[in-house]
């Protein structure tokens, strides 16, 4: 059953289902670009394991009585007069917890020869990267990347949190887009431009085109394509509960629209 929308599907932003649906898109994205990268080149998938909360460690600290006397020892209170047996005192146990961490998969092009030679980063962002902790580790990944010799695409499908990809939301806004979903392409061999594609609901997801470097000319990819293959893949037809509205609201007018969409 193929996906009632034109281009990304509001529904999928669901806690629930956001996670199988992202390592499935990333997929079959790196499978379409192997099929269409030069033979010089490869898209691999690769995790990053981003982590939440502090470095604390936590104690695991139980009552204890000071002066618990052993059998043999006579017991009185200090009132009596008679000296207490006192022990020594108890020492709270410090038991070091790891913070929670997701691990989160992108693409990564690689040159088949010299393979620590990353060419391209393809980011499919994820809730974790857009609030919080995890944006701020999000941002400063991006940093690294830009003043690399590595371009940066950005494919955000998340309409809540922040606004996450590098390009700011001021330039945007000063050209009069208007966007529910954004992709933010940087091309290192043109370093001091952005390529964004502003997306509402009603638009399809775009042909992308895949810089490789300047030793290899670019590649597409058709994210619409891959989407209806995710969409498929995955069943979502029989999982998306359509009857409900979806985590992230939409405005009366998208509502209408979506109803219109579905029939």
């Amino acid at each position: 059953m193929p996906s009632p929308f034109p281009g990304m599907d509001p529904w999928l932003e669901n806690r629930i289902l956001w996670q199988g649906f992202h390592n499935v898109f990333i997929s079959l994205c790196m499978a379409a670009l192997n099929r269409a990268l030069p033979e010089g080149v490869v898209a691999t998938t690769e995790l990053r394991i981003q982590r939440f909360g502090g470095h604390d460690v936590r104690p695991d600290i139980g009552v204890v009585n000071r002066f618990a006397t052993s059998p043999n020892v006579p017991r009185t209170s200090g009132r009596s007069g008679l000296a207490l047996a006192e022990r020594p005192v108890v020492a709270p146990l410090v038991i070091p917890i790891a913070p929670p961490e997701e691990r989160q998969a992108f693409i990564t092009l690689r040159d088949a020869l010299y393979q620590e030679r990353v060419l391209t980063v393809i980011e499919i962002l994820s809730p974790s990267n857009k609030t919080g902790r995890g944006y701020e580790q999000y941002r400063a990944k991006q940093d690294e990347l830009l003043e690399s010799e590595t371009s940066l695409i950005e494919i955000d499908l998340l309409r809540a949190g922040a606004h996450t990809v590098a390009v700011p939301v001021s330039s945007l806004r000063e050209r009069g887009a208007q966007w529910e979903y954004l992709i933010c392409l940087h091309d290192v061999t043109d370093r001091w431009n952005f390529q964004v594609w502003p997306l509402l609901l009603a638009d399809r997801l775009p042909t992308l085109p895949i810089p490789l470097g300047e030793d290899y000319s670019p590649v597409t990819l058709d994210l619409q394509a891959v989407f209806s293959e995710c969409y498929d893949t995955g069943r979502y037809g029989a999982l998306l509960r359509y009857q409900e509205p979806p985590e992230v609201p939409l405005s009366d007018e998208q509502v209408q629209w979506a109803q219109e969409q579905r029939k």
